[in-house]
């Protein structure tokens, strides 16, 4: 990355606790799944039970020991509550922990587009890091999340702390191609220059 776009993503880190907290504020437990998300089950000192386990089409996500466990359409707390207890009947004193996985797409110029799974307390700047930074062609002042039909433009000097939902996509804008070739433009434009005066001054 350049030294600007480095900057620029310092500046995103220093503002993303905004956005951290409004995603705090709203609460892991009142999360809400939508199918292709995951849930994250943590089994202390077992990790054949632990791993990320999809929501399926209709809903539904299948965990170990709890089984199908509906996980669309209600507080994400209600889910875990759900299969704690299914592991409270089989085990005692085990300690179990459950996070919601919301799929995001982040496009455009960064090092590894796709789609990547996050928790609520997630923030945009961690996301980009996530998807390898940005390329260096990258427009550190377009970086767009779209939700459904709605278009928020982000940039360094002015971070909105919106939480990031399942089904966002990221897009971070690309440089024109006078802005990225500056230097090389500029260098031959002044080759150009130095030549034409020389041919004038033989003349």
């Amino acid at each position: 990355m350049h030294p600007e776009q480095i900057l620029a993503l310092l500046a995103l880190l220093a503002l993303a606790p905004l956005q951290g907290v409004a995603a705090q504020a709203s609460g892991i437990g009142s999360a809400r799944l939508e199918p292709g998300d995951r849930v994250r089950l943590e089994v202390a000192g077992d990790s054949t039970l632990s791993g990320d386990f999809d929501v399926d089409a209709d809903g539904w996500v299948l965990v170990p020991i709890a089984g199908l466990v509906r996980a669309v359409d209600r507080p994400f707390a209600d889910v875990a509550r759900d299969i704690g207890r299914a592991f409270a009947d089989e085990y005692l004193d085990l300690a179990v922990r459950t996070l919601p996985l919301a799929r995001i797409s982040v496009l455009g110029e960064v090092e590894a587009p796709g789609l990547f799974w996050i928790d609520p307390t997630m923030m945009l700047a961690e996301v980009l890091a996530s998807s390898g930074g940005l390329t260096e062609a990258a427009r550190v002042d377009d970086v767009r999340v779209q939700r459904g039909e709605s278009v928020v433009v982000l940039s360094a000097a002015g971070i909105e702390p919106i939480p990031l939902r399942s089904g966002d996509r990221i897009f971070v804008g690309r440089r024109s191609f006078i802005s990225r070739n500056a230097p090389i433009l500029l260098g031959a434009g002044a080759s150009i220059l130095a030549a034409t005066i020389t041919a004038l001054i033989i003349r």
